[in-house]
């Protein structure tokens, strides 16, 4: 890892904040949030947990020039990336979203069908419950996805460029 902080810092001298934003963005919170879907939950140890947000904040802090670690977590958070969870929690609900207006695939679509119910009053919000009685059932993705219950999925359009900005209102990240 330190050879990956080091070659940042040399291609953040030769890169305005911008473009190293954008390179960074693209190539190494991709892969550094691959998959998170999966990986990334309640189940996580601590100590792993710590270590991928001390990674999140220093690719930020490089992003900034800040060498000596002068700013706040809270203003580096500004900078627009959003956090591990938080983006674990966005990748989730754009999977759900996606299986539910899309019914495919279609084992998924029927284990998240049988997981939520409607409320009398408010048939547009779905309600999620935990159908689980062991503690690594409980990182099914039809258990993790219980933050989605205010979207409206049967009667709003989700376009690609909706989607993304309403999953990203809703959870409280910068559109």
């Amino acid at each position: 890892m330190t050879r990956l902080t080091s070659g940042l810092k040399f291609l953040r001298k030769k890169l305005t904040k911008q473009q190293f934003l954008k390179a960074t963005m693209s190539q190494f919170f991709g892969l550094m949030y691959y998959g998170c879907q999966v990986w990334l939950g309640e189940h996580t140890r601590m100590s792993q947990v710590k270590r991928l947000n001390s990674l999140h904040y220093k690719l930020l802090r490089i992003a900034e020039n800040d060498w000596r670690r002068e700013m706040s977590r809270r203003e580096l958070d500004n900078i627009g990336r959003a956090r591990p969870f938080t983006w674990s929690k966005y990748a989730t609900a754009s999977l759900v979203i996606k299986t539910m207006t899309a019914r495919e695939p279609v084992e998924l679509y029927q284990r998240i069908s049988r997981n939520h119910y409607s409320e009398r009053r408010k048939p547009w919000k779905m309600k999620f419950y935990n159908n689980s009685k062991t503690r690594t059932g409980l990182q099914g993705i039809e258990n993790r996805i219980d933050f989605v219950g205010t979207l409206d999925f049967d009667h709003y359009n989700w376009t690609k460029n909706s989607l993304r900005i309403n999953l990203k209102k809703s959870l409280g990240m910068n559109a």
